[in-house]
Parts: structure tokens; C-alpha cells; sequence
């Protein structure tokens, strides 16, 4: 679907005028702020049987951090949700790292369920719901979990925020079940593939071109693009953006972070990317569901087309090992599973059993916020002992944090505690399909932190506004640096005006603005309704 909320021009500034402020800098640097956060890394041990192996120390184990082995700070093993053993459980100067240190109590879990509503058949999608709803018994007391649905248009909908309540968890769920989804879609570009493939290997064998048993046109794997919908296809691509910035916007404050990704498959393995980046920054472990199992149809019919060799033991198409391979790939380096086929009826009572049990191993790196990814590897010393763990961490600035928070505000809307930015918007001008829009925001200058130099009280903070239209269409997110200089401490009520105007495609939208301080990690927002 075209986005039709659009900023077309971004920003022109328009005086930027203010009650207290001079848009001006003072030469000088900004101290570095110190960052302490742990590194939190849930590791599985199994024997050469694939069996959990219980009972080990810290000293059993090696971690590494780009190949460069790193001392284990922090020490739990966990078994059936409760802590078994406690080595150097010193306390972190401040738990804000990608996950918090693992509690002295029972281990709480934060599962957050995200189903996808593009490639999925709603019957089949329905299934895994319900199963899931079943086993919500399986969850223990001290577990929550939020469930978000993203819908044709990509836009996520939170159908059910962080909550320990069984029965408003099942009732989103039931919700969930009535969502249109447009699987069938996919399934029908896919058989028509498969139909125009075999009509020019037809073709071809009439003509003598494949004669002896040679390749034939259909033969390896079609390119993606060219098996399914081109709209479908533009979907997948917004689609890891929007599941990116549900991972920041529904981010939990305590337990163990965990995916459920509830998915038909995607044609495209490299989509999956971005998700994985993600997991391991906010430190999810994953488990995609492949909601469809075996395509029995579509299976034989590709096993037909190849002339499979006597050897073959399982009967799966192109398309199927594509999306499972993408699956495997995001669960493998996260450190959790790929539910598939069969198991996907049982995938929450999977899931709660495969976190149930494991080693929390926590370390604290050098912090630098350059925005560099770093490999992590957890071995045993024990040669005969295998172990799935997440595969690394990203050294997120702050800055690079709290543009990861506005995009998912942009997506999922705000904390209300934080609503404190006042969005005024003038006399629409122009006519067409686009126009001006004067637009004032103040700022509150008093939630946030400035610096003192020279006399002076200096911010500088980064802007951001996007649109969003009825349908869920978005714009793409516009961000200004602001340097505010003000002449004496800001009051705790203090307010800034910045003024502008914005060009917008024309149509009722909702302008979402955000500012936010790099330095402190702080983020302010506000929204206004647009009805030209």
C-alpha cells in the first residue's frame, strides 16, 4: 500500500522564534557521560544426545567477545524459572543495559508476541493463536507478556500491552483471530508460479529443448520477486521496519526477553536481517513460528517438477525451505528456536520450556557508544557439551537509542508520562494534492538537561515528526538538530517555541513529534490531529 502521509519537503524554518530562547550555539564540547550496562547472555547446554546439562560453575565456562576472551561478572543458573546458584552477583552502578541483570527471585519472562498479518493465512494463523492461548496456562505467575498484530499496511497494533492477566491475554487473542490477513494472497501468486513455470517447461519439452532429463526453467530456486505479489512484495520490505520498531516501542522494563514471531514465511532470508540486529541489541531471544507448516500442494507439485532422486526423505518446496531457512536464521542468532511444521500448534509451551532452564552469564564491556556491533561467543570447556546462545550486542550511542525509541513511537504511540510537547498547527494554505502547514511546537525545556558554560544554559536536542494517515501509511522520519541557548536556568515549567512549516500530502493525519536529548537519553512527545 502507498503511504499517504507524507512529508514532502520536511522543514522549512520559519523564524523559529521562542519565549526564552536565541537559536544560537557558545563554542565549548559536551562532557561524556558515563555508561555503565551489563550484557546479559542466556546460554542452553546440551549433552551429545541433546539433553540440558545442569550443575555447572562460571569456571566452566569461556566467553568471548570478538574472539577476545572476557571474565564472566555475573553468574546464574536457572532452572524451572527459579535461580539455582549465585556467583559474583555484584550489582550493576546502573541496570539500563540492552536486558536487566537477572533477579534474586524467580526469572520473569517478557514474551512478546508479534503476529504477522501480511503472510499469513488467516486458518492458519488462527491455529497457532489458539494454541497459544491454551498454553497461556503454562506461563508462571511472575511471566507477562504484550501482544501486537501488524496488519497489510505494516502498521502495528498493540492489541494487548505488558500484562500478567490470563484472561485479558486470551481475549487479545481471540481479537487477534478476527484480523483480516492476506496469506491467501500469497499463496495464490505462488501456485500461479508455479502453473506459468510449468506451462514453459511444457513448452520446452514440446520443442525438444529438454530433452533427456537436463535442466529444465524451473529448476533451483525462483527469484523471489518474481513468486509473489509485487505489492505483497513491497510489504516485506517495510515490514523488519515495523517489527524493528515494535521490538524498541514495546521494550520491557524487567524479565528476560523473548520473541514470538508468529509469520507465514518470507520469500526473502535477507529480511530478516534487520530483526536480528535488533533482537540482539535489545536483547530478545527468538522463536518465529511458521504458522503454515508443509504447503502439501505446492510440495509435491515442486518434488514433480525436479524429478527428485531416490534418496529424497522429505517432500518440501522452494519457497518453504526459503522461509524456513530465514526462520532458523533469525532464532540460530538470537540463541533461541525455529518453531516449524507440526510444532507449531504447542509453539508458547515450546517456548516456555526451552527458557525455563538456562545459564544467565553477564559481563560488562567497555562502553564507547560508537554504534559498533560486537560477536559473542559462549563456549564450555568441556568438549563433548554444545551451547545456543545469542551471537552478539551493538554499543548503541545514545543518540542512536533514542532514535530508535522515537521510530517506535512513531509506530506505536508513547508513553503518556512523557506527553509533555504541545503540537499547534495553523491555517492550512495551498490547494491540490498538498499543502502548507504552519505548525508550533513547545518544547519543555524544564524536563530536560542542559549544560552551564559561559553564563549561559545550552541544549542540544534533536527533533523529529512524522505523519501518520487513517490507514496506517507513514511518512518517513523527519529529524532537526536543535542548539537552544538560553540566557538563564529554565524553570521547571519552562516552555521553548519552535515554528515551522511542513508540506503534507492532503488527508486527515496524525502528526507525531518527539525531541529528544542525546546526552541525558531523554525523550519528550506530542501529537496533533490533522484534517485539512
Amino acid at each position: 500500500m502507498r503511504n499517504r502521509a507524507w512529508l514532502v519537503w520536511g522543514f522549512w524554518i520559519a523564524g523559529a522564534a521562542s519565549l526564552h530562547a536565541q537559536r544560537t550555539t557558545l563554542p565549548g564540547t559536551f562532557g561524556e557521560a558515563i555508561d555503565v550496562r551489563v550484557v546479559n547472555v542466556e546460554a542452553v547446554v546440551t549433552d551429545s544426545h541433546g539433553q540440558r546439562v545442569r550443575g555447572l560453575a562460571a569456571g566452566d565456562f569461556r566467553l568471548k567477545v570478538d574472539g577476545k576472551e572476557t571474565p564472566i561478572e555475573y553468574f546464574t543458573e536457572i532452572a524451572d524459572g527459579e535461580p539455582v546458584t549465585a556467583v559474583a552477583e555484584a550489582t550493576p552502578a546502573e541496570p539500563a543495559g540492552p536486558a536487566p541483570a537477572a533477579p534474586p527471585g524467580p526469572a520473569a519472562r517478557s514474551i512478546l508476541v508479534i503476529i504477522d498479518d501480511v503472510f499469513t493465512v488467516a486458518m492458519h494463523r488462527n491455529t497457532v493463536l489458539q494454541g497459544v492461548k491454551r498454553d497461556l496456562a503454562s506461563l508462571r505467575p511472575q511471566d507477562q507478556m504484550a501482544i501486537v498484530a501488524v496488519g497489510l499496511n505494516t502498521q502495528p497494533t498493540v492489541l494487548a500491552p505488558w500484562s500478567s492477566d490470563r484472561t485479558a491475554l486470551a481475549t487479545a487473542l481471540d481479537a487477534a483471530c478476527q484480523r483480516p490477513a492476506a496469506g491467501t494472497a500469497v499463496l495464490i501468486a505462488r501456485r500461479s508460479a508455479w502453473e506459468d513455470a510449468e506451462l514453459v517447461e511444457m513448452a520446452g519439452e514440446a520443442n525438444g529443448l529438454y530433452e533427456g532429463g537436463g535442466p529444465t526453467p524451473s529448476s533451483g530456486t525462483a527469484s523471489p520477486p518474481a513468486s509473489v505479489d509485487p505489492r505483497l512484495y513491497s510489504r516485506l520490505l517495510k515490514l523488519p521496519t515495523a517489527l524493528v520498531a515494535t521490538l524498541q516501542g514495546m521494550a520491557p522494563a524487567v524479565g528476560r526477553r523473548v520473541l514470538l514471531l508468529v509469520s507465514g514465511g518470507w520469500h526473502v532470508p535477507s529480511a530478516f536481517v534487520p530483526l536480528v540486529v535488533a533482537a540482539n541489541r535489545l536483547g530478545y531471544t527468538a522463536y518465529p513460528v511458521d504458522a503454515h507448516g508443509v504447503d502439501s500442494a505446492l510440495a509435491v507439485n515442486d518434488v514433480i517438477q525436479r524429478r527428485p532422486s531416490a534418496d529424497t526423505t522429505s517432500i518440501t518446496s522452494d519457497w518453504q525451505r526459503t522461509g524456513d531457512f530465514g526462520m532458523e536464521f533469525l532464532a540460530r542468532m538470537t540463541g533461541g528456536k525455529a518453531i516449524l511444521n507440526s510444532a507449531r500448534r504447542d509453539s508458547l509451551a515450546r517456548l516456555a520450556e526451552d527458557t525455563s532452564t538456562y545459564y544467565w552469564l553477564g559481563f560488562t564491556p567497555a562502553w564507547k557508544g560508537d554504534d559498533h556491533h560486537h560477536r559473542i561467543e559462549v563456549e564450555t570447556r568441556r568438549k563433548d557439551l554444545s551451547v545456543r546462545s545469542r551471537g552478539g550486542f551493538s554499543d548503541l550511542s545514545r543518540a542512536t537509542d533514542t532514535a530508535m525509541s522515537a521510530a517506535g513511537m512513531m509506530f506505536l504511540g508513547g508513553d503518556p508520562k512523557a506527553q509533555k510537547v504541545r503540537v499547534e498547527t495553523g491555517k492550512p494554505e495551498g490547494r491540490g494534492s498538498t499543502f502548507k502547514l504552519p505548525v508550533t511546537i513547545a518544547i519543555p525545556v524544564g524536563d530536560l538537561t542542559p549544560i552551564e558554560q559561559a553564563g549561559y544554559w545550552t541544549y542540544q536536542l534533536i527533533l523529529s515528526v512524522a505523519a501518520v494517515d487513517r490507514q496506517g501509511g507513514t511518512s518517513n522520519l523527519v529529524e532537526v538538530p536543535l542548539h537552544l541557548t538560553l540566557p538563564e536556568k529554565p524553570r521547571p515549567d519552562g516552555l521553548t517555541r519552535y515554528r515551522t512549516v511542513l508540506q503534507l500530502h492532503r488527508g486527515e493525519q496524525r502528526l507525531m513529534v518527539t525531541v529528544r536529548d542525546p546526552l541525558a537519553g531523554t525523550l519528550v512527545w506530542g501529537e496533533a490531529q490533522v484534517k485539512p
